[in-house]
């Protein structure tokens, strides 16, 4: 790492040789030069599966090349937790117990003053006996829910303290929170930031976290109004939650009565299914990209119907469409109604993709997806 820097600054110094730069410009183009270095040799770290330690500038600047950096440290700290010999280290190492009674402490309502107590002896000790453990369990279980998601990210950061470069622990701090954001519902959006915020050290991060925070946040009303009109809704008919986004969430429907009703929604224009699953985030990223297609291709002549597919509730997809607002056909399957059309669609695989004519037939069961848009938009115009 050293030896790359210094030789990025070697190059530097002699550009500004017999030049005048301010000072200021100076250290910024040093702090470039060093986060330059850092990108690139993270970069080598994660593809060529070695391990590397980070000296971290001792400047202030927050520039491109320093996000460029501290992105690529965050990949090459994940790639370290994906190598067997190294998770099988960690993963049976839980978070101390001192963590976890002041979790409790924290998160558990109406404990009793011998409760206090105990909680207190074993923060001071950080250690548990097996009756210990049966104490912190019963009053783990009193408030599950709430424990096991904070838990599970000190779970993390206390990995990320044994193998990560503890200089940038503020960072992965933050990086925990906002990687999942998509996954949260928004009460769990809000525990967690009430819980890692405080974590932060670093002003500049702490401003970072609160401005994506906030722009999350500020979906809630649109989210809201998602939720309150497909309650409402008590037919077997799509209901227009947002402006231009229709949804429907039926889990009696069969997939000969899903195809049906889009086959109704979409008559007179071609339609484009994409299916894809909540739980599998590349198949969302083409749930996004097929959003696009309306940029290019007018509404009236082109349906795109989003079908998800969720083993889990339907608040996050829910939450997916305040968030997005996609317009066209929202559909939410359990795995029941995916078997059913899984057939007529042939799907062999998702994310997956394909193309009804105008009467409503299909022309194209394996479409492109919308990631290759040359020969996606090359399909539509054929059929349009």
């Amino acid at each position: 790492m050293q030896g790359l820097q210094t030789e990025l600054l070697a190059l530097y110094d002699r550009y500004r040789a017999g030049r005048t730069i301010p000072p200021l410009l100076d250290a910024y183009l040093r702090s470039v030069a060093r986060d330059e270095a850092a990108a690139y040799l993270y970069d080598r770290a994660s593809a060529y599966n070695s391990n590397l330690r980070l000296v971290t500038p001792g400047d202030s600047f927050l520039t491109l090349a320093r996000t460029t950096a501290l992105d690529r440290y965050s990949v090459y700290v994940n790639r370290i937790f994906a190598d067997p010999v190294i998770y099988t280290a960690v993963q049976n190492r839980s978070v101390p117990v001192r963590t976890l009674a002041g979790l409790i402490e924290q998160h558990v309502g109406r404990l009793s003053a011998d409760e206090r107590t105990t909680l207190e002896r074993l923060k001071e000790a950080n250690s548990a006996r097996g009756t210990d453990m049966s104490f912190l369990n019963r009053l783990y279980e009193r408030n599950e829910d709430t424990l096991s998601k904070v838990l599970a990210y000190e779970a993390v950061l206390n990995q990320y303290r044994r193998l990560g470069d503890t200089t940038r622990l503020d960072y992965l701090r933050g990086r925990y929170l906002v990687q999942y954001f998509l996954d949260l519902r928004l009460n769990e959006q809000q525990l967690l930031y009430t819980h890692v915020r405080p974590q932060l050290a670093d002003p500049r991060l702490q401003v970072s976290l609160d401005e994506l925070y906030r722009l999350e946040q500020k979906d809630s009303a649109r989210i809201r109004q998602v939720t309150t009109r497909l309650k409402a809704n008590r037919s077997n008919q799509p209901t227009e939650v947002l402006p231009g986004v229709l949804a429907l969430d039926n889990p009696f429907l069969a997939g000969n009565e899903l195809l049906n009703r889009i086959r109704e929604q979409g008559r007179g224009r071609l339609i484009y299914l994409i299916v894809w699953a909540r739980e599998m985030d590349p198949t969302g990223q083409e749930a996004l990209a097929a959003k696009q297609l309306l940029d290019t291709f007018s509404s009236r002549d082109l349906m795109v119907v989003y079908i998800c597919v969720s083993q889990s509730e339907g608040a996050l997809w829910q939450e997916w469409l305040g968030r997005t607002q996609p317009t066209g056909l929202n559909l939410l399957l359990n795995e029941d109604q995916f078997g059913s059309i899984a057939l007529p669609l042939r799907m062999m695989s998702l994310p997956t993709a394909s193309l009804l004519g105008r009467n409503g037939k299909f022309l194209e069961r394996r479409a492109p997806l919308p990631s290759r848009r040359t020969e996606l938009d090359a399909l539509i115009r054929k059929n349009r």
